[in-house]
């Protein structure tokens, strides 16, 4: 027996050796493909040859308004290669408009089916002031057809002015528009970007501003993977619908291991209108394909919200799934709504091993206000808990605030197996441990929503009170939570 065990741990040792190596032996880089670029003039002339393959030898200074493969529409010209920064940088480039309407705008106004990889856009320098509206981007404006971001960072400040009757604003550090089958990893946004947009003075009303650290449209079987931002977001002003996030509205896209560090604030201003849809979140807006292995570290605060549906949240404002997600920062909305949703890591979904510890507060006059530790209203739930404090305001008698969840939606699903130690306070007779309410029919009740832990000594929810987990009886569970904390 002494002998096997002295073989295995020789056979590992050998076996660690060849996968980490020794010292003094040298691996020579690998060479990129295609032609070499070290000058602003090398890389101007791509536009000859838009299907090459292009690598980066030096860092290249950028001048203001340098545009390759301009976006006109219909589209006459685009870059469908590949550009490969090859560790380098493109330095300083600048956009300085004042006026009326812009669009597509960026240092690649068209590409199709191209790849962009290894390659970081240093001191970027964007001032935009606009009474017109504008769609504007950083490295792209539009790609179509299976484009490729990987391992793309973006450094510098965006500052965003505007003042509209009824025109949209709608930016994207990584590009405005992304469609349809699109790869997105390891790409970074470290740019601050600063809005103060007001869009309706004059009673119009229909206008959005969009504005994300990446993309704010990635639409149709798309993949964001390791991504991150690390800016913060500030916008001030009005406009009828308001979509703000550090990453990406990911519409039709999957999410995984994408976080946001970023502090994100927005301030609604009041212009004697409301707005039709709020929608703020570190990480994306819009996660209705799911989203695994994300999180949010910043502040998310949105202050004089008055709208019809608004949703704030640290990861996601809605996902279909949510799996081994997080957040630490703190989540937060004053002002007024018809209907509200606002959640430590999900405005609403259907969360599971996720977890929340930031603090989460609502001080808001809504018709339905719901305000969860994980989420605001949930589907389904399992194997998530939260630690952090749980309050809300003003919301009259259709606020519902919970530990885990403000309600629980779970007819023919389940919530099991979730935990909750986080003070939870509200002005309203929908208060629990738990969740605040359950919308299920009464029968449901005990067998959808069962071994589920708290600490307080509030309800676990409001229609029916649940007796705390007995330990003894269910160690393994308790030891499972045991270690997540």
């Amino acid at each position: 027996m002494k002998k096997r065990i002295l073989t295995t741990l020789l056979v590992l040792a050998v076996m660690f050796t060849m996968c980490f190596g020794t010292t003094g032996i040298a691996y020579a880089a690998e060479t990129p493909e295609g032609t070499p670029i070290a000058t602003l003039e090398e890389l101007k002339a791509i536009e000859n040859d838009p299907y090459g393959k292009y690598y980066l030898t030096a860092d290249i200074e950028i001048p203001e308004g340098f545009t390759l493969f301009k976006y006109e529409y219909p589209p006459k010209t685009a870059f469908y290669g590949t550009l490969d920064g090859n560790g380098h940088k493109l330095i300083g480039l600048t956009y300085n408009h004042k006026g009326g309407y812009i669009e597509g705008s960026a240092l690649f106004g068209k590409c199709s089916g191209a790849t962009f990889k290894n390659l970081t856009l240093s001191g970027v320098n964007i001032n935009i002031t606009s009474d017109a509206g504008m769609k504007f981007g950083v490295l792209t404006y539009w790609a179509d057809n299976g484009c490729t971001f990987e391992n793309i960072t973006l450094e510098g400040t965006v500052n965003l002015n505007g003042s509209a009757d009824q025109a949209s604003y709608t930016f994207g550090g990584l590009s405005t528009y992304i469609y349809k089958d699109a790869t997105i990893k390891s790409c970074k946004n470290k740019m601050d970007i600063n809005a103060k947009i007001v869009t309706g003075k004059n009673g119009y009303s229909g206008a959005s501003v969009n504005i994300f650290g990446l993309s704010p449209a990635v639409y149709a079987s798309n993949t964001i993977k390791s991504c991150s931002n690390t800016g913060d977001i500030t916008f001030e002003g009005f406009a009828s619908s308001v979509s703000i996030a550090g990453v990406s509205n990911a519409s039709g896209t999957k999410l995984s291991s994408t976080k946001n560090s970023g502090d994100i604030t927005v301030t609604l201003t009041d212009i004697g209108q409301k707005t039709y849809a709020v929608k703020v979140a570190g990480v994306t807006t819009d996660g209705k394909e799911g989203l695994t292995s994300c999180y949010n570290t910043g502040k998310i605060k949105v202050s004089g919200a008055n709208g019809s549906d608004v949703r704030v949240a640290g990861v996601a404002c809605e996902a279909n799934t949510v799996s081994k997600c997080y957040n630490k920062g703190a989540v937060s909305l004053t002002g007024e709504a018809r209907e509200a949703f606002v959640g430590g890591v999900v405005g609403s979904g259907s969360p599971s091993q996720t977890y929340n510890k930031g603090k989460v507060s609502a001080s808001a006059k809504a018709s339905y206000l719901y305000v969860g530790g994980v989420a605001g209203e949930i589907y389904k739930m399992t194997y998530c808990y939260n630690t952090g404090a749980v309050s809300m305001s003003k919301a009259g008698d259709q606020g519902m605030v919970g530990g885990l969840a403000g309600n629980a939606y779970v007819t023919g699903t389940s919530a099991k197996y979730n935990y909750n130690t986080g003070k939870v306070t509200g002005e309203t007779q929908f208060k629990g441990s738990i969740f605040g309410t359950y919308s299920g029919p009464e029968y449901d009740m005990k067998r959808t929503i069962n071994y589920n832990y708290y600490t307080s000594s509030a309800k676990a929810y409001k229609r029916r009170n649940m007796e705390r987990l007995d330990c003894q009886g269910n160690q393994g569970f308790c030891n499972h939570f045991s270690k997540l904390l």
